[in-house]
């Protein structure tokens, strides 16, 4: 969700990537919630970390729950970290209306935090 949606808002100002730990597949209720915002996640699939270092460079990671935090790699010559300690909803128990509901709520905690990052950064984003 966190790529998807500072893609959406301030690809101009970044490249953007997201990884996990692990690779695996993205969770299909990551791809109903933010396909009811009319985002298309077809072309998104889930990557490791692993993949990125020792190829790709980074100024800024984020990391969005804490499993990330504490399992994340040093990763060198970055230039600042972040932790957004936002609920992990891959790992929320409930009916499948609660789930729903459970990452309708995450989706809104991301978009939220990424445009008050944006904000503090000095970044009008694209559209809101």
């Amino acid at each position: 969700m966190a790529e998807t949606f500072l893609r959406y808002f301030a690809d101009d100002y970044f490249d953007v990537f997201s990884a996990g730990i692990d690779s695996s597949r993205i969770n299909p209720y990551t791809i109903k919630v933010l396909e009811e915002l009319n985002f298309d996640l077809s072309e998104q699939y889930s990557k490791s970390i692993s993949d990125f270092l020792g190829h790709i460079n980074f100024d800024i990671v984020i990391t969005v729950c804490s499993e990330a935090d504490k399992e994340c790699p040093t990763i060198p010559g970055i230039k600042q970290r972040l932790h957004w300690d936002i609920e992990n909803p891959s790992i929320f128990k409930g009916s499948e209306e609660e789930k729903i509901a459970f990452f309708r709520k995450i989706r809104k905690d991301i978009r939220t935090r990424i445009l008050q990052w944006l904000d503090e950064q000095g970044i009008e984003p694209k559209s809101t």
